[in-house]
Parts: C-alpha cells; sequence; structure tokens
C-alpha cells in the first residue's frame, strides 16, 4: 500500500490511510492474540497434571525405615532386622 503514496493525495486521503493502517495492524493484533489463546487451550488438554494423586507415604516410610535399618543385625532364620 505505501506504493500507491496515497499520502500525497492531501490531508483528508492520508488521514483515513492512516485510520486504515492503524485499523488493519490492530486486527493482525486481535488476530494474533485470538490464535494464541486457541493454541493455549489446545496445548492444556495435552500437558494436563491431576495434583490429585496421592504420594505413597506408606512406602516412602518404609523405605526410610529400612534404610535406617539397614546397618542392623539381621536373623539368620527368619531374614527379620534384629535389634
Amino acid at each position: 500500500m505505501r506504493i500507491l503514496r496515497l499520502e500525497d493525495y492531501g490531508p483528508f486521503v492520508a488521514l483515513k490511510f492512516r485510520g486504515y493502517e492503524k485499523a488493519l495492524a490492530d486486527h493482525r493484533k486481535a488476530k494474533a492474540a485470538k490464535k494464541r489463546a486457541e493454541t493455549e487451550e489446545k496445548e492444556e488438554q495435552f500437558f494436563y497434571v491431576d495434583d490429585r494423586i496421592m504420594q505413597p507415604y506408606l512406602l516412602a516410610t518404609a523405605l526410610l525405615f529400612q534404610s535406617f535399618t539397614s546397618g542392623a543385625k539381621r536373623s539368620k532364620t527368619s531374614g527379620h532386622t534384629v535389634a
């Protein structure tokens, strides 16, 4: 559009041309924002994290207990830790 040099046709045409360019730029920004929002919405479908899953505390406690008692003597008959 700049090739046409519409600014040279007088102040009225120049004013309307600047208004057109501004409207076009606003439209591009709005379209980009809409596309970005749609992309984020699609990505949320793939990257959903379910935070309601409980951590296995019993297993963690058992492993922690074993690591503390690993230095204790074990019974030859039962395999259990003897204090």
